[in-house]
């Protein structure tokens, strides 16, 4: 049986406090088989990556060189049809400088993995604003193929995860 893989994204900003959840949530997601797909920007990235083993991570990058994890990518060039899907979920895409069209195309891999055909379970993830940036793009495009979200920052978070968890039939000791 594949294992099953869930996005951890969020804003660079984010808090202290937030990150350290997010490392733990990884951690314990890894220790139950889940693989984490993220973009290894810094913050929140940064953070899921840096709780999760080696082997239960996939970080996809927007060009080779991205944040020194060119050696541990999945993917480290987005293919041109995530280009494409990216730009159908940015409302300002013709506006945007090739270098941020690659972050936005690398979220969508994130997303929907290396062929763009194996979507994640479900996305963890903290932003002050979802209407604009890297995580809002990612969130459009994680609603419109149906992929459960869940802010870590919000009530009832770690049961949402429980919740999807149990949905998903993965054992918890």
């Amino acid at each position: 049986m594949k294992a099953v893989s869930y996005a951890g994204i969020g804003a660079r900003t984010t808090g202290s406090e937030m990150l350290r959840l997010m490392s733990r949530v990884a951690s314990r997601l890894g220790e139950l088989g889940l693989v984490l797909r993220t973009g290894g920007a810094p913050g929140a990235d940064q953070a899921f990556i840096s709780g999760v083993a080696d082997g239960f991570v996939e970080i996809f990058l927007p060009w080779p060189s991205y944040e020194g994890l060119g050696g541990k990518a999945r993917l480290s060039r987005p293919l041109a049809e995530a280009f494409e899907i990216a730009s159908r979920h940015h409302p300002a895409w013709g506006g945007l400088k090739e270098s941020v069209r690659a972050l936005m195309a690398r979220n969508v891999h994130v997303l929907l993995g290396a062929s763009l055909e194996e979507p994640v379970a479900f996305v963890l993830y903290w932003t002050e604003d979802e209407s604009r940036g890297g995580t809002a793009h990612a969130l459009r495009v994680a609603r419109a193929y149906g992929i459960p979200t869940i802010h870590l920052g919000k009530p009832g978070a770690l049961e949402g995860i429980a919740r999807l968890l149990t949905e998903l039939g993965v054992k918890r000791a």
